[in-house]
């Protein structure tokens, strides 16, 4: 009689072996790398703590699920949700599932997924190349449900998301993600840990919101920054200006005690923020890029 392979007895690097995960063109299209090392994968998942127990924990791109056993060990009791739009790893999956209580596959883009489902931590070792564009869905429409976010991007990604004002890499994901979260980088992650090893250092980023706003909202500040950094070299006087002619833009700087020769670079998040609601109640026909 032959024993059902277990993958949960293997280590994930005889698990990608096995189902000849990294030998799949598919895997570089989707920006799919496998972090291997169970050490740093269980530091990833340690990271999270603490999560409420009736918290659902959502994990982006499960692959051959080296992180999803990690938080299986240490979120034994909460619901465990798994997106994955690679079903090449749909047998792996099920075999897991035969050894796990509260796990879920779910085969998805991760970009149109609703999480509209109650409180939940998005923990995940995003795909390269839509780590940025996860992030914004998320902040923009499920702010107020999540709990917290662990998410690993490529390193240059997460140094402009926890970026400082007037640096070179401050910009729109910067304001957007430091308005709505406190956030934190917690530490580097070699380009050696991976299969197929990528040409970059990856970084893990701790975000917790404390602001709730409305998805509208959200997603019209976030196109009234993006369009300011568009002319990122440019003072933000002459900036808003070109975009609200018809409003006396010095007057509504000077109220809120902003240099009309600052560059967007110079303003924080939440100086942009009050920028943004004081335009749009006095701007009766905002311009089109809102």
């Amino acid at each position: 009689m032959t024993i059902p392979y277990n993958p949960l007895k293997h280590s994930i690097y005889d698990t990608i072996q096995k189902y000849r995960f990294i030998n799949n063109k598919g895997a570089k299209s989707l920006g799919q790398h496998f972090l291997c090392d169970e050490n740093l994968l269980d530091k990833i998942a340690k990271s999270a703590t603490p999560i409420n127990s009736h918290t659902t924990i959502v994990e982006v791109g499960a692959g051959p699920c080296g992180l999803t056993r990690s938080l299986l060990k240490l979120f034994p009791d909460n619901e465990i949700i798994c997106i994955e739009k690679d079903v090449r790893f749909k047998p792996l999956h099920d075999e897991i599932l035969r050894h796990s209580k509260y796990l879920k596959f779910v085969y998805a883009d991760a970009l149109s997924y609703d999480l509209n489902f109650g409180e939940i931590a998005i923990i995940s070792n995003l795909p390269y190349n839509v780590g940025t564009l996860l992030l914004i869905g998320w902040l923009t429409q499920y702010i107020h449900n999540i709990e917290k976010m662990v998410l690993l991007f490529q390193k240059e990604v997460a140094e402009r998301i926890c970026a400082k004002v007037g640096t070179k890499q401050y910009g729109s994901i910067s304001i957007l993600a430091q308005l709505l979260c406190d956030v934190e980088l917690l530490f580097d992650i070699s380009n050696k840990a991976f299969i197929p090893s990528p040409k970059v250092t990856s970084s893990l980023v701790l975000l917790i919101p404390t602001l709730k706003h409305t998805s509208d909202l959200l997603c019209a500040f976030g196109k009234f920054v993006n369009t300011c950094f568009q002319f990122r070299r440019k003072m933000i006087g002459a900036i808003l200006k070109k975009l609200y002619f018809a409003l006396d833009i010095d007057k509504i700087l000077a109220l809120l005690n902003i240099d009309r020769t600052y560059r967007p670079e110079n303003i924080s998040p939440h100086k942009f923020w009050q920028l943004y609601v004081a335009i749009t109640k006095r701007a009766s026909c905002p311009s089109t890029i809102l």
